[in-house]
C-alpha cells in the first residue's frame, strides 16, 4: 500500500503511539517558554500543557517592573474564569523587593487563590505588604494539601494572632519559614489567645521564637531560630518537648550582634545543659575575624557537654577574614573536646573527618548537605 504525504505525516504522528501520560511528562521537561508554544499547537496540547503551565504561579517584583503586576492581574482573571485551571496550581510564590514600587491587587489575588484546591507551597515575600497575614487569615482561605508555608514582612505582634489563626485552620503544614522583623521574642505573646495552638505535624521551622511557642507538634526535626541574641530555659524547654526524639535534631541559629562571648554563654550553655542529643548545630553570626579565635577556642567547653554532636558550625559567608589556619588550629581544640565531631565550619573554611586519625577540606556547599543544614532556605 502507497501512503500520500499527508496519510504518512499522520501515521507518524507522536501523539498516535505514546500515551498522555508519556507526553505529559516530556513537557515537563521543556522549558516553560516551550511549554508556552506548544499549548497553542493542538487541542490536545494545550489540555496537556495548561496544566503543568499552571502548576507553579511565581511572579517576582523588582525595582519598578509594572508588566509583572499586570501579568499576575491577568493570571488571576484568567483563574477566576475557568476554575479548572486554580485546580491545577500546587506552587504559588509573590515576591516584591524592598526596592519596587509595583502595587499588587490583594484582593483579586485572594479571590483567585480561593480557586486553588490542590495548593501544597504558599510563599509571601512582601516587606510593603505587612497586612497579608491578615488578609489570608480573614479570607478564610482553605488549602487541604497545604505542606510548606513561608510569609516574610514587616510583621508587628499584632499581626501574630492573624498568623496563627490562618495556621489553626491547615494542620497539613509540615514545614514553615516565617522572617520578620517585627515579630519578637516569646515576650509579646499577650497577641495570642492562650490556649490555641498550631500545626501538630509540623517538622521544620525557621523563624523566630515567638510563634514557636504555640506550636502543637512533637515532630521537629529541623528548627531555624532567629535573629535572636539568647535561649531562655522557657524556649529550651519547648523546642526539647517539640522535637521528634527518633531522630537526630538539625538546629541553626541566627545571631544578632553582640559578639561570640554573648553566644557561648546564652546560647550553647542552655542548650547543652537542656539538649545534649543534638547531632547538628549552626551559629549564623556577625563577621568573623582574628579577634575571634579566643571566643571560638573557648567553645570546646560547650562542645563537650553535647554527647552524640556531629556536625558543628561557625558560619557568615558575606563576610571572612579568618584563615585556613587559624580555622584549622580552632578544629583541633573542638575535635579534642568532642571526639564525636565527623565535621566543622568556620566561616568558609570546613573539614570533614575522613577516618579517625585524618581529616580533609570540603566545601562549604559539601559540608552543609552532609550535616542537614541544606535543608534551610538561603536568606
Amino acid at each position: 500500500m502507497v501512503l500520500t504525504r499527508r496519510a504518512h505525516r499522520a501515521r507518524m504522528l507522536i501523539t498516535l503511539w505514546l500515551p498522555n501520560e508519556v507526553l505529559t511528562e516530556i513537557i515537563r521537561c521543556t522549558p516553560q517558554s516551550d511549554q508556552a508554544t506548544l499549548c497553542r499547537v493542538s487541542k490536545l496540547f494545550h489540555a496537556l500543557v495548561l496544566p503543568i503551565l499552571n502548576r507553579e504561579v511565581v511572579f517576582i517584583f523588582q525595582d519598578n517592573d509594572c508588566s509583572c503586576h499586570q501579568l499576575l492581574e491577568n493570571f488571576s482573571r484568567a483563574f477566576l474564569e475557568n476554575p479548572e485551571r486554580a485546580d491545577a496550581a500546587q506552587f504559588t510564590s509573590i515576591c516584591r523587593s524592598r526596592d519596587s514600587d509595583a502595587k499588587i491587587n490583594i484582593d483579586l489575588l485572594l479571590q483567585a487563590m480561593k480557586l486553588m484546591n490542590n495548593l501544597e507551597h504558599l510563599s509571601f515575600h512582601d516587606w510593603h505588604q505587612p497586612t497579608i497575614a491578615a488578609r489570608l487569615a480573614m479570607a478564610r482561605l482553605m488549602f487541604p494539601r497545604l505542606s510548606f508555608c513561608r510569609m516574610m514582612g514587616d510583621f508587628s505582634a499584632s499581626d501574630a494572632a492573624h498568623l496563627v489563626a490562618f495556621f489553626a485552620q491547615h494542620p497539613s503544614i509540615t514545614r514553615v519559614c516565617m522572617l520578620s522583623r517585627g515579630l519578637g521574642h516569646s515576650d509579646d505573646s499577650e497577641s495570642f489567645e492562650p490556649q490555641q495552638s498550631i500545626l501538630p505535624h509540623l517538622k521544620q521551622y525557621e523563624g523566630r521564637q515567638l510563634l514557636f511557642h504555640k506550636l502543637a507538634t512533637r515532630e521537629l526535626r529541623a528548627v531555624r531560630f532567629g535573629p535572636c541574641n539568647q535561649l531562655t530555659t522557657s524556649d529550651v524547654q519547648t523546642l526539647k518537648a517539640r522535637i521528634d526524639h527518633a531522630f537526630p535534631l538539625i538546629l541553626s541559629l541566627r545571631l544578632l550582634d553582640g559578639g561570640l562571648e554573648t553566644a557561648r554563654e546564652h546560647i550553647l550553655s542552655p542548650l547543652s545543659a537542656g539538649i545534649p542529643n543534638i547531632r547538628s548545630l549552626q551559629l549564623q553570626t556577625p563577621p568573623i575575624d582574628s579577634s575571634c579565635m579566643g571566643p571560638l577556642k573557648d567553645m570546646a567547653m560547650q562542645l563537650a557537654q553535647f554527647r552524640h554532636i556531629a556536625y558543628f558550625a561557625v558560619t557568615d559567608r558575606r563576610h571572612q577574614f579568618l584563615d585556613v589556619a587559624s580555622a584549622e588550629a580552632v578544629f583541633q581544640t573542638w575535635t579534642a573536646a568532642s571526639p564525636t565531631l565527623q565535621g566543622c565550619c568556620i566561616g568558609e573554611v570546613a573539614l570533614m573527618k575522613v577516618d579517625e586519625k585524618k581529616w580533609e577540606q570540603w566545601s562549604v556547599d559539601e559540608f552543609e548537605e552532609q550535616a542537614g543544614f541544606s535543608v534551610f532556605d538561603e536568606i
